[in-house]
């Protein structure tokens, strides 16, 4: 199947750029980075790199709207990714680097632990056993302390997940508040761990380490519409 790793960046190319490029041409995967205003040209062989110019020559109508110096430009190397006919595409980040796993096959078929509680659901605490103060940005501060199962007393079953989302260490996304009162880094140790949500439970996350596969892409495309238009 056809892979597509996506970054956007305003960085000069970096060390984590070519270690992700890196994987990619081992792993025959596209590499695509969509530019902004005060991104300095990238003319690494092999890659595609996305100017402004280059991407309003796409002749995608979201390249058009959206907006300059801003992480949603990415969206646009996500529309070449699809056009290009991607099964996949993985979202990472120009500092980030990839472990061995983040290139591994991640098949969308999945053996999983479920929770199925309703509301929000802090996904970080089954990571880890070193805290249970550990949440990530976005999540309900209401929430935090909401007891959650067991790791091992969930349910466990083989599921289709179009949308996997994997941790960050070192520098997992916390707020400014978790970053205030507690050191960083932080390392997740339980890292063969998956937990998949149930209609109506709820984490929030970011895609800086995210597969989607291409029973997603309406999804996203239906997003970018919506973006549109407003």
């Amino acid at each position: 199947m056809k892979t597509s790793v996506v970054i956007t960046s305003i960085n000069h190319y970096n060390e984590a750029m070519e270690n992700i490029f890196q994987g990619c041409i081992t792993n025959k995967w596209d590499f695509i980075i969509a530019g902004d205003t005060l991104t300095p040209k990238i003319n690494t062989s092999g890659l595609k790199y996305l100017s402004i110019a280059d991407q309003l020559d796409l002749g995608f109508e979201y390249a058009k709207k959206a907006p300059v110096r801003n992480y949603c430009r990415k969206n646009v190397a996500y529309l070449l990714a699809i056009k290009n006919g991607s099964d996949i595409i993985i979202e990472t980040d120009d500092d980030n680097f990839p472990s061995e796993e983040f290139f591994k096959p991640k098949p969308d078929n999945i053996k999983t632990r479920i929770i199925g509680n309703p509301g929000f659901i802090n996904v970080y605490r089954y990571f880890t056993d070193k805290t249970d103060k550990i949440w990530p940005r976005g999540f309900s501060l209401a929430d935090i302390k909401n007891n959650i199962e067991l790791y091992n007393n969930l349910e466990e079953k083989q599921l289709y997940c179009p949308v996997q989302n994997g941790m960050v260490n070192n520098d997992p996304d916390v707020d400014a508040i978790f970053r205030l009162i507690f050191d960083l880094p932080f390392e997740f140790e339980h890292k063969d761990r998956k937990i998949a949500l149930k209609k109506g439970s709820w984490c929030s996350f970011n895609t800086q380490n995210t597969t989607f596969y291409k029973k997603y892409f309406p999804i996203k495309l239906k997003t970018l519409c919506i973006a549109i238009l407003n």
